[in-house]
């Protein structure tokens, strides 16, 4: 398998830019997920099963770009989001089944 992918050069230059991607500075860091190796499909049926509902996705954005322990969004981009729910919750109310799934 080594010979046969690993060094054709197609392989060579998607991997390059996978890296290339992941190693991308905004906003002055690089951008980082802190869900660990499992999928956010994993994410979703986990927290589905601990608050009994369905996560909206504002609740697992949250969870896979916020510092368990100090709960702070990990770039100052992500944070973006924190200002996106509040303006949900003023427009629509405190109830997240009420709002809607993709607002402007």
């Amino acid at each position: 398998m080594i010979n046969e992918v690993w060094t054709i050069s197609k392989w060579k230059r998607l991997s390059q830019s996978g890296k290339d991607n992941r190693n991308k500075l905004e906003d002055g860091s690089v951008s980082k997920h802190i869900g660990g190796s499992i999928s956010i499909h994993q994410h979703k049926k986990r927290m589905q099963a601990t608050i009994k509902r369905p996560p909206i996705g504002v609740e697992l954005y949250a969870r896979l770009h916020t510092k368990q322990s100090t709960q702070e969004y990990i770039t100052p981009k992500t944070a973006k989001v924190q200002a996106y729910e509040s303006a949900m919750v003023a427009k629509f109310g405190d109830d997240t089944s009420c709002h809607p799934l993709l607002e402007n």
